[in-house]
């Protein structure tokens, strides 16, 4: 399938993903929010170099400015052309920087280094939360697409909007040139994919293991297409896991997906109550006073063994489920993979992902941090 054709040529981009032209609006919005906050870090008598902004990105999440229309989300450093004067990147200066192609569009973040222990390494790929920046290479314009259009309560969650994704300006401009590059020339995305899953896995054979791919740390599946071409990814790797947490449960439903490519529908989004808990993997958060209140230590293995009982009796009671089926991270990973779903494991901070990537996992719980 000719995807650059179909998306670029033979319909208008903004009937198949695109939702506000950003070349009069938004970017202007969010350049006026950044003079302020420059203003401010001048009147301290220093600029930050990409300056740890927090309390600016904190502002506008408080605002809602996530809504449509308003702005994709991006590192204020991504529009500093200067660090010492502040001085920002005009539109076509940020269209070139954001259409570059990334070198690597798999990476490797702390949880999928923790994963897989000594027989499956672990890779993911990303796109901005929500909302992100994107430029129409034919038409030369600003533009911005929604990422995850079934998100719903998880906006509140959404760790892809704290952290070192907000720290540092890579945790925001590599995910957006991932998506320039994939809307704007899709078959040069899908090529360099898959050959950069061939080469890690056959580099993974050579020491007697497999690969897994997360297909999005942050962002989602937000059109059909996308995932269709995600299947031709799969497909083309055969020896390769592929999987994802979606909260795009109609679309997965409706698509024919390889027998290497998993899903895990994620509660907190616009179709939770399409989800069956009794048969689909799905994954949900333990919210973070219902953990804390047990124990403060964020990994498990600093817990007693009282107070993780005391902790799946509180799961057990609050998600109605049998607590004899409630495995830690650890608990899991030292039992043979089976092929009934039925175990609902817990996954704390420094665990794996590998519980998303089983045949015998029914529910995952994550523990909010």
């Amino acid at each position: 399938m000719n995807y650059t054709k179909d998306i670029l040529e033979g319909k208008d981009l903004r009937d198949l993903f695109l939702e506000e032209d950003m070349s009069k609006m938004g970017l202007e919005d969010f350049a006026l929010d950044l003079d302020d906050f420059m203003k401010k870090e001048k009147k301290k008598g220093k600029v930050k170099e990409t300056t740890d902004p927090e309390e600016f990105l904190r502002r506008r999440r408080e605002k809602e400015t996530y809504k449509k229309g308003e702005g994709g989300y991006i590192h204020p450093s991504i529009l500093i052309k200067d660090k010492d004067t502040g001085e920002q990147l005009s539109h076509d200066e940020l269209m070139d920087k954001l259409t570059v192609r990334p070198k690597d569009i798999l990476g490797q973040n702390s949880k999928m280094k923790h994963s897989g222990g000594e027989q499956v390494i672990f890779y993911n790929l990303n796109l901005p939360a929500l909302e992100g920046l994107l430029v129409d290479e034919k038409e030369r314009k600003l533009k911005t697409v929604t990422t995850c259009p079934y998100a719903g309560a998880c906006k509140k969650l959404c760790y892809a909007m704290g952290g070192n994704y907000i720290r540092y300006d890579s945790g925001s401009l590599k995910p957006t040139r991932v998506l320039n590059y994939l809307m704007n020339d899709p078959d040069g995305f899908k090529a360099q994919l898959t050959s950069e899953i061939q080469r890690v896995s056959k580099n993974a054979a050579k020491k007697d293991m497999k690969v897994a791919i997360r297909w999005h740390d942050s962002g989602d599946f937000f059109k059909m297409k996308y995932l269709e071409l995600a299947y031709d990814v799969a497909k083309a790797t055969p020896d390769v896991r592929h999987y994802t947490y979606t909260k795009g449960i109609t679309q997965a439903r409706k698509s024919n997906a390889p027998e290497n490519f998993q899903f895990a529908f994620s509660y907190g989004g616009k179709e939770d109550t399409k989800i069956d808990p009794k048969k689909e993997m799905f994954s949900d958060i333990v919210p973070k006073d219902l953990h804390t209140a047990i124990s403060k230590e964020g990994t498990f293995s600093n817990w007693s063994s009282e107070d993780l009982s005391s902790l799946k009796d509180q799961v057990s009671k609050k998600f109605g489920i049998n607590k004899d089926t409630i495995l830690t991270y650890s608990e899991m990973m030292k039992k043979p993979e089976g092929n009934e779903r039925k175990w609902n494991v817990l996954v704390g901070g420094g665990d794996g992902d590998d519980a998303a990537t089983r045949k015998d996992v029914l529910g995952i719980y994550l523990l909010e941090h």
